[in-house]
């Protein structure tokens, strides 16, 4: 019988893509400020983007905030409207953790989202 004296690691993580388009009105950025005071603000102003096909458009694809949209989506997205693209970590064993797009995402109440895209786990 063999045995393994030095260190082995299997470790892995798998995660998800959410695209949403928001509604920043606002009245979603007085709930933010009330419920989360300025952290809230700084989030949404630091994670909506805005759709610019030309931008996104490489040779494999659309791509938002680096990250693979299809073309049926892509097809969806106005230039004029706020999207969060957000990743979502469902397990890992490397300590990842959501960052502060997932956040964002899941205290965006559902009255000004509307979840356009949600990949596959990898």
């Amino acid at each position: 019988m063999k045995y393994r004296k030095d260190f082995v690691t299997n470790s892995s993580s798998s995660c998800f893509i959410v695209v949403s388009k928001i509604d920043l009105n606002d009245e979603l950025r007085e709930y933010m400020k009330e419920e989360y005071g300025k952290y809230g603000l700084r989030l949404l102003e630091e994670n909506l983007t805005k759709w610019n096909a030309e931008e996104a458009l490489s040779r494999s694809g659309y791509y938002l905030e680096g990250e693979y949209i299809p073309d049926e989506v892509a097809a969806m997205l106005d230039p004029e409207s706020d999207y969060l693209v957000s990743r979502h970590y469902t397990w890992t064993t490397e300590g990842d953790e959501n960052g502060d797009d997932a956040w964002l995402e899941d205290h965006i109440p559902d009255k000004f989202k509307e979840r356009l895209y949600e990949s596959d786990s990898d």
